[in-house]
């Protein structure tokens, strides 16, 4: 039962063989229900009766884990290597204790049994150091086929970065194009090469447009998919924050991002409202559009209205503009649009039909989505954890009238920098909010912040999402306006 609980850590880690504080908790917890199952084992005389105690305790320690398993809400995908690798997992420790058998007394073979179930997350490490050469190199395989696959296509490629908005511009630029070409994206917010991998599997060949998103965790992730898809066209939305367990400096994810511009065969498109991007756009030797949320861009929004119900604008490009209404909520979609209509006009799509597209638009789930239920306005932002999108769908939530009521779990893969950012995004939900319920690892930092920015509303904690979300009957008033921010799963 524990291997399925690691084994579910390290999937949503991509199978890396590591130890967390999650993993690390749950260790000592297994442990600590195997025990007593040592002291009868071992310190009692046995006869029928103390067997079947014995064996009754095992079977309460697996409910138990079950129990405990059953309430997380990151579940195991059962996908081919996840049953491979617990096949694994189980078939070890089975080993190990085959080989004692004869060669043990009983006292001892019973301690081994003990070991056996106290280290079990450990087989699971084991296993993943043992099988991940062999599926990464699989994957490198089938991740080659489809760049090849994707060569050999007319099709043109471009790509999207960048620590925020990425999934949000793939969408809206697909519609742009999709009014004079045939295009495929890559689905939700899959990034990685094997998600581009799987997406170019479904390609028939007729296509004539090719979207992705490159995402990063570390450095050179963004240079691999550069040089494999080899885009004719890109975009980079931003940089912030992001990742930075991983990529140990703000100034690394900057470096990273950009390898994406200087490998793009034809224009660059960049969203020069961020700093980091404006830099990559002054440093960038090609093709280059810069686009803003003023008048110094290439393509820019102006006259931005921003409502509770949507946006709209002037959408202002070289010697023409057109107005523009879309039901997306925020500067930041703003911005995303217009990064979008910047390479849709550069690919000859017309301005008319940019505005069709954006009208017809409809916000992505979970990302700055409004939902009205039991009386309660509903601003769901629970995908989004940065900074920088904090700020934005801020600003939106002033628009309603109303109690501001915010679920924060803060901000993740912060690295030695997390607790510092947690602070920073509680001085910022300072301004902005009535009441504040607080939930998981991230709640104290949050907190501090909250106070350093004076907040005098109230706030609630949890130990985690459950807890709070059970609380929500008590909590919440008709015609309260529920900002959720960062809807993280268990495993942080």
């Amino acid at each position: 039962m524990t291997q399925l609980r690691f084994l579910c850590l390290a999937q949503n880690a991509n199978y890396k063989a590591e130890i967390n504080k999650r993993g690390t908790a749950f260790s000592f917890l297994n442990i600590l229900l195997a025990t007593p199952y040592l002291f009868f084992a071992l310190f009692t005389e046995r006869d029928t009766l103390d067997s079947v105690i014995i064996l009754l305790y095992e079977c309460v320690i697996t409910a138990t884990l079950f129990l405990i398993i059953r309430n997380y809400r990151t579940r195991l995908k059962f996908t081919r290597r996840a049953k491979k690798t617990y096949l694994f997992t189980l078939v070890l420790p089975a080993a190990a204790l085959a080989t004692c058998v004869g060669v043990l007394s009983e006292q001892e073979y019973l301690y081994g049994i003990f070991v056996c179930v106290a280290i079990s997350p450990f087989y699971t490490l084991l296993s993943l150091s043992i099988l991940n050469p062999h599926f990464e190199k699989k994957n490198e395989v089938f991740f080659s086929q489809a760049m090849e696959k994707l060569r050999e296509t007319h099709a043109v490629k471009i790509m999207i970065t960048g620590s925020y908005g990425k999934t949000a511009c793939k969408n809206i630029l697909a519609a742009m194009l999709s009014k004079k070409y045939s295009v495929i994206a890559t689905e939700g917010n899959y990034n990685t090469p094997m998600g581009i991998a799987f997406t170019v599997e479904r390609m028939t060949g007729k296509e004539e447009v090719f979207i992705a998103e490159a995402g990063a965790r570390r450095r050179g992730d963004i240079k691999l998919l550069t040089e494999a898809v080899k885009p004719d066209y890109s975009i980079t939305t931003g940089v912030c924050p992001q990742h930075l367990a991983t990529f140990k400096s703000l100034h690394n994810v900057f470096a990273e991002k950009k390898e994406l511009s200087k490998g793009t065969k034809k224009i660059s498109v960049f969203n020069c409202n961020d700093k980091y991007a404006l830099k990559m756009y002054r440093e960038h030797r090609g093709g280059k559009i810069m686009v803003c949320c003023n008048k110094e861009g290439d393509v820019y929004a102006d006259n931005v209205q921003l409502t509770k119900e949507g946006s709209s604008f002037r959408l202002v490009h070289g010697d023409g503009s057109i107005d523009i209404h879309t039901k997306l909520l925020g500067k930041h979609n703003i911005i995303n649009i217009t990064l979008c209509a910047a390479l849709a006009l550069e690919m000859g799509v017309r301005a008319e039909l940019i505005a069709e597209a954006v009208a017809s638009l409809s916000p992505v789930p979970h990302r700055l989505e409004y939902i009205y239920a039991n009386g309660i306005h509903i601003l769901d932002d629970s995908y989004n954890s940065n900074l920088v999108g904090v700020r934005s769908a801020l600003e939106v939530l002033d628009l309603f009238p109303g109690r501001k009521v915010v679920l924060s779990q803060g901000i993740v893969e912060g690295g030695r920098y997390n607790a510092k950012l947690n602070n920073e995004l509680g001085r910022n939900l300072s301004n902005h909010s009535d009441v504040v319920i607080l939930c998981g690892s991230n709640a104290k930092s949050v907190g501090a912040g909250l106070k350093e920015g004076g907040f005098s509303g109230e706030i609630y904690r949890y130990g985690d999402l459950r807890r709070a979300q059970a609380a929500f009957g008590k909590i919440l008033r008709k015609d309260d306006v529920l900002f959720l921010q960062n809807d993280l799963p268990d495993v942080y």
